[in-house]
């Protein structure tokens, strides 16, 4: 039999010995091909590994299960090509190559490793992402980034997907590992793949969110899933590593969506488990994050985070100690010292000098390991009077004036502009023949210009020195610039933040003064993006005061516009409206101006939008109304076609904003203005995001059927327009799971018309309704398309609910309404196993509203069967057991009203299938975007309560429901909101007088 050697990194003539050997080989029983394949992938030979791969049905003997995976094994030779590869274009067409392959594979009907490829799969996806950002200079790259993360998380959703069928078929089977230890071991396999990719799908969607710009706002949606996610895999599989650090992950989402506080729960939970290998890197992170939150707490929580810091820092292995996360920790750590040193009212003399030492000697550590920290580290170095080492400078000779060293600062600047030249021209030659000499002189050129700028720096630094009380103005002012100039390249942005604005404050009204104060301005904002929010704060002073300088100096002048711009942004980021709208109305007429305007109104609405969640509809109306002003101004300044994506975006809210005054002439207008209009223009320009073109024709479709009331209204062409709406609607969602995105549009399409439908006056309302019913008849004629029928419904259910009045029941138009809506979704419905779990939803939820209280508790027990913790569902199903109870036989009053408290319909195990109002507020209470749903659970566990005490003429449980108000109360004193509050309160009263108590209410 023959034997093959280990092949070694002597060179391709081995490898060839090797394979003619193999090639050369008289047929064999079994061909070692696994094995001859690895030797070859740890030496670095993949071409003879691709060659070997591409002749091995020459070779009898062979396996067949490792024939079937051949794609499989070409993908794993190129995806070591591509990390072994140098040339970033070769590396992309090896990553390429591998996807292809694993492509190739996947498309076989079924095999043992297709979860394996598949997360090799979504690994490439996730590191061409990753290379993508790193590169990323503009937003098309981080778009290109934020598909391809999004791409990765499709993989591992379908990963997801498959290995759940296999796991739950291999549920009921009983594997013994001693007997079977093949079935055991695929078992485990399985299990383990399984969560990778759930933890691995939400990563993916985080880090698409972070190619935003602005994460917490653009990408607000994908960071809600994540952390949704991730709270998930957390509570199911918290026993297990990747579960746990699910919590941190979790945590770190939260923390881009600006929630502190909610975040520390998930690093306070990873940090809490016992420690394995695996869970110690994370643990530091989120020992880390814990304590940048609490440092910049106001007033800063330093006793916590020095506690919990220096637990971390002072259980650090040797392996541990270089790792970037723990440089971050000990920066973050000596930030909490620095806080404790400046705390004079609550720390001695001895314990602040303590404090300061500390903190230098952790900045001192974190100083000796390269990395992202290290800008910040000498930042708070240099605030404890510790100037940061310079780097080894190349002695440059002493000018003998401030001439001289103008003369050899202007020949360092020509080499460089020379060097930077010729570094693009390398760069452009790196991928092609000659690329690994071109990477060579990359190398040296870079090497070769940091020691250009320290030379510059020195020269230029000695020069300004030598400046006297005579020198020559233009002299002193030319070398100060470039010393400013030198600065800024080499990083030292402090530095160069410092020169320049000294040279504006100087030279007043002097092009020179404005070119160095923006100089100065962008240094001090990249400090700030580059430092902790603590440092960042310090510095807004400064930035704000040197803005304002050159606005005023500079008032007509386009560039000042752009420091004018900076401090509108700082405004805007500290909630100063006024402030910020004061500043854009000072800055001269121009496209900045506008764009600013543009922002503003955007912002506003948004204000406006909290505002009526918190039910303060009078604050809301007002905002709208300067939102509207703010965007009317800031789009009129766009002449001829000179628009930008963004400049959709901002006409896409204006029509929003007027279809809440129900203004929809006005709101169509804006969409088909020639200039920027979105409906117009879309194609031309492009899309502001993903989600826009969806969220465009939802828009235009309300609008067309809110202009349906208009007494010219010609109704066929309206009518056929929203048709036309509907359908683009349909083709702007794409992807395997289009259907269930574009019915989740749908339902909020629905409930936009409803609050459209909320906002009008009694009349107005009557004509939209009726405008929206002939339009929706009109569409399920005309269509037998399930979602489409869906959307029907679900319209039709939010119409008959913004005509009932809370707590009642439909009547009249509203319940002819629920009738239409109930036969809609019985046609969807009719076949339980195929239809979908929200079309079952919606039909349950029309039969409530009819009164079919037993139909739909028996509906909405068989979607939660399947989906527990759908929590509309559940709410559903504790209201229509609250309703119930009132018009039940009264001895099963009381029964039906524990019900809807506590739950009911038990499974085999003995749990509740309905959770009950008890559970849902359980459930929601710690996730603050289910805020609005915790206060009306807990709002009707105490009505619940109440009814049930006194159907049953029990005093004691009266008395309770008095207690389930004032507990919560004490906890949440505004109790969701004005409007909530008030009806706790009149239930309060309502109680205390059931009890023969004083009603006098909340205090």
């Amino acid at each position: 039999m023959l034997m093959v050697p280990v092949v070694s990194r002597a060179g391709a003539s081995a490898a060839a010995v090797i394979l003619l050997a193999v090639l050369a080989a008289p047929a064999i029983a079994q061909e070692p091909s696994s094995d001859f394949l690895k030797r070859l992938r740890a030496a670095g030979l993949t071409d003879t590994a691709f060659t070997y791969l591409d002749r091995i049905d020459e070779f009898p003997g062979v396996a067949p299960e490792f024939r079937q995976a051949i794609d499989l094994e070409r993908a794993q030779v190129a995806i070591d090509a591509a990390l072994a590869s140098r040339k970033p274009q070769r590396r992309d067409e090896r990553f390429e190559q591998a996807e292809r392959f694993l492509r190739q594979f996947l498309e076989q009907d079924d095999h043992p490793r297709k979860s394996e490829a598949r997360l090799r799969l979504g690994t490439i996806q996730m590191g061409r992402a990753q290379q993508l950002m790193s590169d990323a200079t503009d937003d098309s790259q981080r778009q290109a980034a934020r598909e391809s993360y999004l791409a990765a998380a499709d993989t591992y959703e379908t990963i997801v997907g498959q290995l759940r069928g296999k796991l739950e078929a291999m549920q009921g089977a009983r594997i013994d590992p001693s007997k079977e230890p093949e079935k055991a071991a695929l078992r485990t396999q399985y299990r383990t793949e399984f969560l990778n990719a759930l933890v691995q799908a939400a990563n993916a969607k985080y880090w698409a969110a972070m190619t935003f710009s602005d994460p917490a706002d653009d990408g607000k949606e994908l960071l809600e899933d994540a952390a949704e996610r991730f709270e998930t895999i957390y509570k199911d599989y918290g026993q297990y590593e990747l579960g746990a650090i699910a919590s941190m992950y979790r945590g770190r989402t939260l923390q881009a969506l600006g929630l502190d506080d909610e975040a520390t729960d998930g690093f306070l939970r990873l940090l809490e488990k016992r420690d394995t290998e695996m869970l110690r890197e994370p643990k530091l992170e989120a020992a880390s994050r814990l304590v940048g939150i609490w440092v910049d707490r106001d007033p800063p929580e330093y006793a916590r985070a020095i506690d919990r810091g220096q637990a971390m820092i002072g259980s650090l292995r040797p392996n541990e100690k270089n790792l970037p996360v723990v440089q971050q920790l000990r920066v973050n750590l000596a930030r909490a010292y620095l806080a404790q040193a400046a705390d004079k009212d609550a720390t001695s003399n001895g314990d602040r000098n303590r404090a300061t030492a500390n903190s230098r000697r952790l900045l001192t550590e974190a100083k000796r390991v390269p990395g992202d920290h290290l800008e910040q580290t000498n930042e708070l170095l240099s605030s404890l009077g510790v100037e940061p080492d310079d780097q080894p400078l190349p002695t440059a000779e002493d000018p003998e004036s401030v001439d001289e060293a103008i003369a050899i600062g202007r020949q360092i600047f020509e080499s460089l502009s020379t060097m930077e030249r010729s570094l693009d021209l390398l760069r452009r030659q790196e991928g092609g023949e000659g690329g690994e000499a071109a990477t060579e002189g990359i190398a040296e050129i870079e090497a070769e210009i940091k020691q250009l700028q320290a030379n510059g720096m020195t020269v230029l630094r000695r020069g300004v020195a030598m400046i006297r009380p005579d020198t020559d103005d233009d002299v002193a002012l030319q070398a100060r610039q470039m010393l400013a100039g030198i600065l800024y390249q080499q990083g030292r942005y402090r530095d160069a933040a410092v020169v320049g604005g000294w040279i504006a404050r100087s030279s007043p009204g002097t092009e020179a003064g404005l070119r160095n104060g923006l100089l100065a301005l962008n240094a001090f904002q990249l400090l700030i993006s580059r430092s902790g929010d603590a440092t960042g704060r310090r510095m807004l002073p400064h930035v704000e005061r040197l803005g304002g300088y050159l606005a005023d100096t500079w008032p007509n002048d386009p560039e000042a516009a752009k420091a004018r711009g900076v401090m509108v942004q700082l405004a805007l980021g500290n909630d100063r409206w006024d402030e910020a709208a004061e500043l854009i109305e000072a800055m001269p007429r121009g496209p900045e101006k506008a764009k600013f305007r543009r922002l503003l109104g955007q912002l506003t609405w948004n204000r406006s939008l909290a505002a009526r969640r918190d039910g303060d509809d009078t604050r809301a109306d007002e905002l709208m109304a300067d939102a509207i002003d703010q965007l009317q101004s800031g789009l009129a300044a766009i002449e001829g076609k000179a628009t930008s994506p963004g400049s959709l975006q901002a006409a896409l809210v204006l029509a929003k904003a007027q279809l809440r005054q129900n203004d929809s002439q006005a709101a169509l207008a804006t969409l088909d203005h020639p200039a920027y209009g979105p409906v117009t223009r879309l194609d031309e320009v492009g899309s502001p995001s993903d989600s826009f073109p969806e969220d465009l024709y939802g828009t235009e479709l309300q609008a067309v059927v809110g202009q349906m009331t208009a007494p010219d209204a010609d109704a066929d062409q309206l009518l056929a327009r929203a048709e036309r709406a509907m359908q683009k609607l349909r083709d702007s969602i794409s992807g395997d799971d289009a259907e269930s995105k574009l019915l989740v549009k749908l339902v909020r399409l629905a409930r936009d018309i409803r609050d459209q439908l909320d906002a009008a006056s009694g009349a107005q309302k009557q004509k939209l309704v009726e405008a929206f019913r002939v339009f929706v008849d009109r569409i399920a004629e005309s269509s037998d398309d399930p979602s489409t029928l869906q959307w029907v419904g679900t319209t039709l259910l939010e119409m008959a609910h913004s005509l009932t009045p809370p707590e009642g029941k439909p009547e009249g138009q509203a319940a002819t309404l629920v009738a239409s809506a109930s036969k809609a979704l019985q046609e969807l419905t009719r076949d339980e196993d195929s239809a979908s779990l929200a079309n079952r939803y919606q039909f349950a939820r029309a039969l409530r509203l009819q009164g079919e209280y037993k139909r739909a508790i028996d509906t909405l027990a068989s979607i939660l069967a399947e989906s527990p913790n759908m929590l509309d569902a559940q709410i559903e199903a504790a209201r229509a057991y609250e309703q119930w109870a009132a018009v039940i036989n009264p001895k099963y009053r009381s029964q039906a009203y524990q019900a809807a408290l506590v739950g009911a319909r038990p499974d085999s195990s003995g749990k509740n299938v309905i959770w009950g109002w008890g559970k849902i507020s359980q459930m929601t209470s710690r996730d603050p975007k289910h805020r609005e749903r915790f206060f009306e659970a807990r709002y009707h566990v105490a009505l619940c309560r109440f009814l049930m005490g006194r159907a049953s003429e029990d005093s004691r449980v009266v008395e309770k429901a008095i207690s389930d108000i004032t507990s919560v109360a004490s906890l949440y004193p505004e109790l969701g909101g004005p409007e909530q509050r008030r009806r706790f309160d009149a239930l309060l009263k309502q109680i205390q007088k059931q009890a023969g108590k004083s009603p006098t209410g909340l205090p």
